[in-house]
């Protein structure tokens, strides 16, 4: 089982430097509103890991997918200029 500093480390290779890296892209192309992109990164990424958790769990695997694929499109949607 990975510790805490291997899963960061992980984290900060595969997941937060693309979700950065989109970010800023998507600031600079102006489609969502300039904000520190450090924090939302780690939003993201939490909750994309809460999503996939919650779903793992579900009795109904389908209607789990469906419903965090809902909340997700809102939280990401809210980002947009």
């Amino acid at each position: 089982m990975l510790g805490w500093e291997e899963k960061r480390a992980l984290d900060e290779k595969y997941g937060l430097s693309l979700i950065r890296d989109a970010l800023q892209e998507l600031m600079g192309a102006g489609l969502i509103a300039p904000q520190p992109f450090e924090p939302v990164a780690h939003l993201i990424l939490s909750a994309e890991r809460e999503a996939a958790l919650y779903i793992a769990r579900a009795d109904d695997i389908a209607t789990a997918r469906k419903e965090m694929e809902a909340g997700l499109e809102c939280f990401l949607n809210s980002l947009r200029v």
